[in-house]
């Protein structure tokens, strides 16, 4: 499309203004015209034919050189910021993020993962890993894809003061598969997980439920003997967040392991400037990289070192210097130095060129030397110290009216005994007898039903026998009401013995206190009759 342009110029008569006006808009417009395009032009390129506004600018955000933007679908990115300068201001938060679980990861592969200490390949054989952490951090560790268990009686054991993982037997570089054990271990932010929790229950009897303290919002891992099981009903587990349980759709057997993990994020870690961990941190230790500080010139306000280094060399220092006799030159002033006189050392202390303070009060405590060997010092019967000999103060004698005397020493009798007159009594300690509790429901119920009102003692649960005459049900203990979360298998083919995995203690001393059972899971159609259970205690003391 041409530009506009006057075609008649001056011979517009109807006014003497018309023309200059003219000249105006025809400037006006050509003003608006760019690259050879009018100004409609320009905008109907910049619109569609809705009159949208349809801007080709494309916008990128490069891993090495920042963020960056083009115009059209063709041609070179142009940088607008590099990363460095992707942060936000000193002292300005840029938003929240939640905290990270797992971080730290570290994978070895035995035969071929260098050791960081020494480059070496850790060997067939190896036991011990290296790994940075602290005595605050929570470790998982899984071995070819199975979580392990921490403990020496376990699978592993670690130390933060050696920064190292542990096994309680040989990694090997073939498995049972013929590839090398791979080993990953991770560090888990417990303080960013809201109630972090870990239980590992070891099954020493058929077990379907497990308890586990969680709210509705509660992220769970589920591991039966270290395999990542499924929730569902038509998976591995389900679980009730109101009885805190996890119920296993088909039951642990004896030797199994059963281990729950928090794994839920609702912490927010407040973000000043964005610095990434993979960018500004070692991998291995967790510190930040000493290349990513940057300290202005007058960040540190002089206040903080001002006269530094005139007071650091006014403090009192430690010299090496021995001198010998009284040579009061010895050592620098300010300075701590050790004097050594005949043999008898004694530690010093120089004020000035001129005068020393004795440390060691030789005035008052002599100074031994090895002509004292076996000596002790004492006091006087004039009040100073002395040197003395063991011999000059003390008798391996007593006299004949200290024997046997009320408050002198027991004589031995022919046989090198003491006369039992001269033992004296001791009172019979308390003694706390086994309690031994039993109670039998005809019909079990899903009410909790008392089996003994404790009062006037502190009791231990050492053991609970239960047993059915037919079917089968859940059973749990109830002290003052209050469950125990036992979920113990009762059923019908034998009699079942349970120990409590924490101990339950029943202070009753100040008032009576209820103990009662209750069932749950009660089979269909068969109904359980004559549940028969003891419970076996001990009296302890406060």
């Amino acid at each position: 499309m041409a530009g506009i342009r006057q075609t008649a110029a001056f011979e517009y008569a109807s006014s003497d203004k018309v023309q200059t006006e003219f000249e105006n808009v025809i400037r006006y417009l050509q003003q608006a015209e760019v690259g050879g395009k009018t100004l409609g032009e320009v905008i109907d390129n910049l619109t569609d034919d809705d009159g949208n506004l349809n801007s080709n600018v494309q916008f990128q955000l490069d891993s090495s050189a920042g963020l960056q933007y083009r115009v059209g679908e063709t041609g070179e990115f142009i940088t607008i910021a590099p990363l460095s300068e992707l942060r936000g201001e000193a002292g300005q938060n840029v938003g929240d993020i939640g905290a990270p679980i797992f971080n730290g990861r570290q994978d070895y592969i035995i035969g071929t993962t260098l050791r960081a200490s020494d480059g070496v390949a850790y060997p067939s054989g190896t036991t011990v890993l290296e790994y940075q952490h602290t005595a605050d951090d929570t470790i998982v560790v899984f071995r070819n894809g199975l979580l392990q268990v921490e403990g020496a009686a376990n699978d592993y054991v670690t130390s933060a003061a050696n920064n190292t993982v542990t096994f309680s037997d040989d990694l090997t570089t073939t498995d049972n598969s013929g590839a090398a054990e791979v080993v990953t271990v991770y560090k888990i932010r417990a303080t960013a997980i809201t109630s972090f929790q870990r239980v590992d229950a070891e099954v020493t009897t058929t077990q379907s439920i497990f308890p586990f303290v969680m709210e509705d919002s509660t992220e769970i891992q589920v591991y039966q003997n270290g395999l990542l099981l499924r929730e569902g009903g038509a998976n591995d587990y389900v679980r009730d967040n109101n009885a805190d349980t996890v119920t296993l759709n088909t039951a642990a057997t004896n030797g199994d392991l059963v281990s729950i993990i928090t794994v839920e994020n609702t912490a927010n870690q407040v973000v000043a400037g964005l610095m990434l961990e993979q960018a500004f941190t070692n991998q291995q230790t967790g510190k930040i990289l000493f290349d990513k500080l940057e300290i202005a010139d007058g960040a540190i306000a002089e206040a903080k070192v001002a006269n530094l280094t005139t007071s650091l060399a006014g403090k009192a220092g430690l010299s090496d210097v021995t001198a010998g006799g009284t040579a009061l030159s010895a050592g620098p002033v300010n300075t701590f130095y050790l004097e050594d006189v005949s043999g008898s050392p004694r530690l010093r202390f120089k004020v000035s060129a001129t005068q020393n303070v004795d440390i060691n009060p030789a005035v008052d405590i002599p100074s031994p030397s090895s002509a004292n060997s076996g000596k002790f010092i004492r006091v006087s019967a004039a009040g100073a110290y002395e040197l003395s000999a063991l011999t000059d103060v003390l008798s391996a004698y007593i006299t004949t009216a200290q024997k046997d005397a009320a408050n002198g020493v027991p004589s031995l009798d022919s046989n090198l005994l003491i006369n039992i007159a001269r033992i004296p009594t001791f009172d019979i300690l308390q003694q706390y007898p086994l309690l031994i509790m039993d109670k039998q429901v005809a019909t079990p119920t899903t009410s909790e039903v008392r089996m003994k009102r404790i009062s006037g003692a502190r009791i231990k649960i050492n053991k609970i026998y239960a047993v059915l005459d037919g079917g089968t049900l859940t059973l749990d203990l109830k002290v003052a009401g209050a469950s125990q979360g036992l979920a113990l298998a009762v059923t019908s083919s034998s009699v079942s013995a349970f120990i409590p995995p924490s101990d339950i203690i029943i202070d009753a001393r100040s008032g009576p206190v209820n103990l009662g059972i209750e069932a749950s899971n009660l089979s269909s159609p068969t109904v359980p009759d004559n549940l028969e259970v003891v419970i076996e205690a001990d009296y302890v003391a406060a």
